[in-house]
């Protein structure tokens, strides 16, 4: 992972949200899919006591990027 973030609002409606850039898409799929992982850690947590009544995963492609997150560009260091 290159880099992240994370979002939570507590008030109605609740939200939680994480935002990463991934060197590639391979390498965001191995953390994801990672039996013994974090992620499935988890996935299996929140479906032993549910935290979200909703979630959706989306996947995006940069094509530019503009600015700096940290003091540098995560996309031009990949």
């Amino acid at each position: 992972m290159l880099a992240s973030t994370g979002l939570a609002r507590l008030a109605r409606p609740r939200l939680v949200s994480t935002f990463s850039i991934w060197r590639s898409a391979g390498a965001m799929r191995e953390y994801a899919f990672a039996a013994d992982g974090a992620h499935q850690a988890a996935v299996r947590a929140d479906r032993a006591r549910p935290f979200h009544h909703a979630s959706a995963f989306i996947r995006f492609r940069p094509y530019a990027s503009q600015g700096s997150w940290d003091g540098h560009d995560p996309l031009t260091t990949a």
